[in-house]
């Protein structure tokens, strides 16, 4: 497995306390291993050098494959009832307006849309994932640097609470992300804690509003015109038994806050922040994981031999090897990527984001 390497970088830099100069260390070690670990994985001594991109229309026959492939990895990647499902995001008026979607886009510089519950969401149901994605490859006509010269915008996600009689409606901020001026438009929103409230209630809509700060109707009447491009993905997973609804969590196998004993902790990588969003065109960024904390005595042991390492270390006064927390399990992911001949090509790997952790 190319990446396991990496994990080793991974504990090393994450053993002990880390402050102030010893954590900035720790996290360039983290990110130094991630990227060593991506290039060795793809036969590269180095980040290749993008001169020219591809076609627009090929890039994005890539990107819809890339989405494809990596639903169905997530799919077929564990044995315990996980499922990805894409659910159609249907645009509407904001009430009471009287007028079509463009017109009221223009009008209030907002974006009102609704998700339609169907069977594979059900109360009881685990969300692990809820992203609201749009990718789109712009014409000449739609590049968006043309409007203000703008560095960039914001564009909000909102959860609809409720809508009073003058048609006015309150909404809670659920994610932000950033949109760059370019001839790709896209941005991928985390929804989870609202899909998941969802789920487990009765309603039969979820409604969620978009807005761009600072306001620019145009780049919402560009995505309620091209609406296909808009997805909400769900990654979902069965509960066994359910006595009642669930409120939204994390995996069990993540760190409380606090804890100290081996878990799952989070170790975001943005492509975009390591300056490799020029060659690595999807995911924009992945949560990869890394396992840390201590290991007491048949604290989740990995196996039998695990065990009797632990009662050594214990009978010999602490002189014998201490069990480390290790990765016990991973997830399949895909990287859409420009190879070294400049072609667009997809990638899986195997071993890319750890799912839980052992003490071995």
């Amino acid at each position: 497995m190319p990446l396991l390497w990496v994990t080793a970088w991974l504990l090393l830099a994450a053993t002990g306390v880390q402050t102030g100069a010893q954590e900035q260390h720790r996290k360039w070690l983290q990110i130094e291993a991630v990227k060593r670990g991506i290039l060795e994985a793809l036969g590269l001594e180095e980040p290749p050098v993008i001169r020219k991109h591809g076609k627009r229309g090929e890039e994005e026959r890539m990107y819809q494959l890339f989405l494809q492939r990596g639903s169905s990895s997530q799919r077929n990647s564990s044995s315990s009832g996980r499922s990805l499902h894409v659910l159609p995001v249907q645009i509407e008026a904001t009430r009471g307006s009287g007028v079509d979607t463009e017109e009221e886009v223009d009008f209030v510089g907002r974006l009102t849309m609704s998700i339609s519950r169907n069977k594979a969401i059900y109360p009881g149901l685990k969300i692990l994932c809820a992203e609201l994605k749009f990718y789109k490859h712009l014409r000449m006509s739609e590049h968006l640097q043309r409007a203000n010269g703008s560095s960039g915008w914001q564009v909000n996600v909102y959860k609809i609470l409720e809508t009073r009689s003058q048609g006015e409606e309150k909404s809670q901020l659920i994610d932000s992300k950033t949109i760059n001026p370019g001839p790709i438009l896209s941005f991928s929103l985390n929804v989870k804690p609202t899909i998941q409230a969802w789920a487990d209630s009765e309603q039969q809509q979820v409604r969620l509003q978009l807005n761009i700060n600072p306001p620019h109707p145009e780049i919402l009447l560009l995505i309620a015109r091209q609406s296909d491009y808009l997805r909400l993905e769900v990654e979902t997973e069965k509960v066994q038994s359910v006595r009642r609804p669930r409120r939204a969590t994390d995996s069990a196998e993540d760190c409380l806050r606090k804890q100290k004993s081996c878990c799952r902790k989070s170790l975001l990588v943005s492509f975009k922040e390591i300056g490799w969003n020029d060659w690595i065109r999807a995911p924009e960024s992945y949560n990869m994981y890394s396992c840390g904390g201590s290991c007491a005595a048949n604290y989740k042991p990995a196996n039998m031999h695990a065990m009797i390492k632990s009662a050594m270390h214990q009978l010999s006064g602490a002189a014998g090897t201490r069990l480390c927390c290790s990765p016990a399990a991973y997830e399949p992911m895909t990287l859409l990527h420009y190879s070294s001949e400049g072609k667009l090509t997809l990638t899986a790997f195997d071993d890319m984001i750890v799912t839980n952790c052992h003490c071995s």
